[in-house]
């Protein structure tokens, strides 16, 4: 599958980006390059990592997106819907020099996506962390009654309720901006993200996403630790909170 293409790109859950990284190392040749699509947090930085690692002796190019250029949930054994090709989108190779190589090949594909500053950009950027853990931890009972059969539950519909969204993803999304800015880099607020993603308009994260009619499709999840962005998230959120405690962010 990767042999003598220009560029492989990696569509699968973050946890899996170590594991892909050491079995494409023996495999890999000059010139290569590879697309975290999406990064989540940290992924590029993951990636080249191992492949140093494991010896990579080609000289390749390792980079991310800040989210998956589609917004597509699984249908069936081996079905997958894409609901919405997203308007806009943002990669950085790691280290960000290589970005003149990797960006222009990349919009040649999706002319939506722009270089962002770097993989710590693109990785703070990335708005899993708001959007998935706290509508699963908060929902339970919801989880539980799909595990038992319950059909047409979803996940904006049924799991991310106003009080959650205003009350805790808005807080979290305002110390995840806040900690962008502190480093220095370019911050989207979840809601701006929203809106450039998908052209929708509104005046808060709720009202964006309750009637963003390329999300209102998804269901919610039927077992609660099979959930795949709960574990690595949380465990983020408290690293978080215990950094941004000892800096005082604003």
């Amino acid at each position: 599958a990767v042999k003598d293409v220009d560029m492989i790109m990696v569509v699968s859950p973050a946890v899996s980006h170590k594991t892909v990284a050491s079995l494409l190392t023996p495999l890999l040749k000059d010139g290569q390059i590879i697309v975290l699509n999406p990064g989540r947090m940290g992924g590029a930085i993951e990636f080249a990592h191992t492949l140093q690692r494991f010896a990579l002796q080609a000289r390749v190019y390792v980079a991310e997106t800040n989210t998956l250029i589609y917004a597509a949930e699984i249908r069936g054994p081996a079905k997958v819907e894409i609901l919405k090709e997203k308007n806009k989108m943002r990669a950085a190779a790691f280290p960000a020099s290589d970005n003149d190589v990797v960006i222009p090949l990349l919009q040649q594909m999706y002319p939506q996506i722009e270089a962002g500053q770097n993989v710590l950009e693109t990785s703070m950027n990335n708005v899993g962390l708001v959007f998935h853990p706290a509508p699963a931890m908060l929902n339970t009972p919801t989880i539980d009654r799909v595990a038992r059969g319950e059909k047409g539950l979803r996940w904006y519909k049924d799991m991310v309720t106003k009080p959650i969204c205003d009350m805790v993803m808005e807080k979290v999304d305002k110390e995840k901006v806040a900690v962008t800015k502190a480093l220095g880099l370019d911050a989207w607020t979840a809601l701006k993200w929203v809106k450039e993603s998908y052209g929708v308009t509104g005046n808060s994260l709720y009202e964006v996403l309750s009637t963003n009619p390329h999300v209102a499709g998804f269901s919610a999840p039927s077992d609660f630790w099979a959930s795949r962005p709960f574990p690595p998230w949380c465990r983020l959120l408290g690293r978080w909170r215990r950094w941004g405690s000892r800096t005082r962010l604003p």
